[in-house]
């Protein structure tokens, strides 16, 4: 015996019973014997947007891809997200601004669920580190051959991760605050009479070397 199944008996996933009747005199029903329909295995193809700088606002992250199905789910970093299902080629998620506070690479993950589905192939999310800024050093000079100091950098888009360099070395960095490091000069770094750049840099994704600051010994 052969049946046309159409498109909507063949819309959602699941187990469907197909039971076959013979008429009276006699006959009955048949045992049942299920027909599954699986969920397709999904793709994500692009996220938008593709990246953003660490601490940005809440927003929406649109999944682009095919085969995603109304019960699809979503995992931003290992983490369940409320999904919004647009169509079989889109869905949205929310991220919080705990999301993108950090920066690192996120693993992006749909999952159709059984019959059939699975998880799709990550696709990765950045949250980039910003450029940072120095505004001003404090103090911004010194004498030759000065005692060991603190020296207080102000400016923008600090990080923890932030490194600062006094004359292209790197020095041990203390974060105090996205406008705010400081590092200790020793004797060493003080001991001639020059002119020396301060520059910070925020390490990757995103990041980069912010302006530099002269810091001048003295005679």
């Amino acid at each position: 015996m052969t049946i046309s199944l159409s498109a909507s008996d063949q819309a959602t996933a699941g187990n469907y019973a197909v039971v076959v009747t013979n008429p009276t005199p006699g006959g009955g029903k048949s045992t049942a014997v299920d027909l599954t329909v699986d969920n397709p295995e999904q793709i994500v193809t692009t996220l938008t947007p593709g990246s953003v700088t660490a601490g940005a606002a809440a927003q929406t992250l649109t999944i682009s891809g095919t085969k995603f199905v109304s019960t699809s789910t979503v995992t931003y970093n290992g983490v369940a997200h409320t999904a919004t299902f647009v169509s079989v080629t889109e869905l949205k998620i929310t991220l919080s601004t705990t999301d993108q506070a950090k920066a690192g690479t996120y693993a992006v993950v749909v999952t159709n669920p059984a019959p059939g589905g699975g998880a799709s192939t990550p696709v990765d999310f950045t949250v980039n580190n910003p450029v940072p800024a120095i505004t001003s050093l404090l103090p911004s000079s010194a004498t030759a051959d000065a005692a060991a100091e603190t020296l207080t950098l102000t400016g923008t888009n600090f990080v923890t991760t932030s490194t600062v360099s006094f004359n292209a070395v790197p020095h041990a960095t203390t974060y105090v605050s996205a406008t705010e490091l400081k590092i200790t000069l020793s004797t060493s770094d003080l001991a001639m009479a020059e002119t020396y750049t301060v520059v910070v840099t925020n390490l990757a994704p995103g990041g980069g070397a912010s302006n530099s600051k002269n810091f001048t010994v003295d005679p």
